[in-house]
């Protein structure tokens, strides 16, 4: 996609704003979507011809999620870079609730019932690096149980996930770094099914 949009006439677009957005994922349909609102989006100096600066357009983006939730982007991003986009940002979630993510963590065996995220931090994500420097980060009053089946298609994710543990451990461009993170008021449980 970024080759087409090369291929193109030169455009320049000096800001971007998009203001007061409502956003909404479906991911599964037995699953909550991904709701934004509120969603506040400005980004300076987008172009579609290559440039010599590594992050060469600014972001900033503040939005609620699933209602209670906060979070707020501030940096640099890069829309040409293949394969996705690159970014080097600074993160602030608050409140962000932990329940409303079961679609994403029932594909692992992670019943989330309850629980909240808050993190404070930078991420720098291209092809070249994937970093994640976090100062802070609090999880509170989860519910949260893994459901371990003896099943060939549950096998398979394990092998999955135990596989891609390996290579991210392997990968020198990945790097995450936590500084301080706290878990407060949980409750972590195993199912054997």
């Amino acid at each position: 996609m970024q080759d087409a949009i090369q291929q193109i006439y030169p455009v320049s677009i000096n800001k971007l704003n998009i203001t007061d957005a409502d956003v909404t994922y479906f991911d599964h349909p037995k699953a909550k979507p991904l709701h934004l609102s509120r969603l506040q989006l400005e980004a300076d100096k987008i172009s579609n011809r290559l440039s010599d600066e590594e992050y060469p357009s600014d972001l900033r983006l503040e939005t609620d999620v699933f209602e209670s939730g906060h979070i707020k982007v501030n940096g640099a991003v890069n829309f040409l870079v293949k394969p996705i986009l690159g970014l080097n940002v600074d993160v602030t979630i608050d409140e962000m609730p932990l329940r409303d993510l079961v679609a994403l963590t029932g594909r692992y065996n992670v019943q989330l019932t309850e629980g909240t995220l808050a993190l404070d931090g930078r991420v720098e994500y291209s092809p070249s690096k994937k970093t994640a420097d976090i100062k802070d980060v609090l999880v509170e009053n989860v519910k949260a149980d893994y459901v371990f089946r003896q099943t060939l298609s549950d096998e398979k994710k394990r092998q999955e996930v135990a596989d891609t543990a390996k290579q991210v451990h392997k990968d020198p461009t990945i790097t995450v770094k936590v500084a301080h993170g706290k878990v407060l008021h949980s409750e972590l449980g195993f199912v054997n099914v």
